[in-house]
């Protein structure tokens, strides 16, 4: 379920079996019927891609290999970018260019740069807002950030409680 309104397009599917396990049986077994399938982890994109040939799309906004401190299972998550890259071809759509340059060395054939970020040009023109320019010595944060460690939500709390310490002395 979700909180979104979506599109009656969108059609979601329940797992028939629970857990990590049912959801990677789940992937391996399925041909889904969309044009592209797109997938966020790329060991999924390489179960995906066993029945999705061709269909499948990795998405990647980190590196993958930062989640595990085990080398063994980092070891085996650069074998899977391997495997997405030079030998399934499956293309990548890359959050930014410091990324590609981790990611580039295990060789994709096809990739988009789709940078996330703050949006400078809508930016400019809050700045030229009169309540901005008007607030004397007062200060506004913007904190556009997701729940995540790995985002890094624990940094911007930090900064934030250490700006407001600053701005108080």
């Amino acid at each position: 379920k979700t909180s979104s309104n979506l599109d009656p397009n969108i059609d979601l599917k329940r797992v028939p079996l629970r857990g990590k396990l049912g959801t990677i049986l789940f992937t391996i077994t399925t041909r889904f019927p969309a044009d592209i399938i797109l997938v966020d982890i790329v060991i999924m994109a390489c179960f995906a891609s066993m029945r999705n040939y061709k269909k499948v799309v990795y998405l990647a906004q980190d590196y993958d290999v930062a989640y595990y401190s085990s080398k063994f299972l980092q070891n085996l998550i650069k074998l899977a970018y391997g495997l997405a890259f030079a030998i399934l071809k499956i293309p990548v759509l890359v959050e930014s260019q410091a990324l590609l340059v981790k990611l580039v060395k295990f060789k994709p054939r096809r990739y988009i740069i789709t940078p996330v970020g703050i949006d400078l040009t809508f930016y400019k023109k809050i700045l030229a807002n009169k309540y901005v320019n008007n607030k004397q010595k007062q200060f506004f944060i913007l904190l556009a950030v997701f729940d995540d460690y790995r985002k890094g939500i624990d940094v911007a709390q930090k900064a934030i409680v250490e700006l407001l310490k600053i701005r108080h002395e």
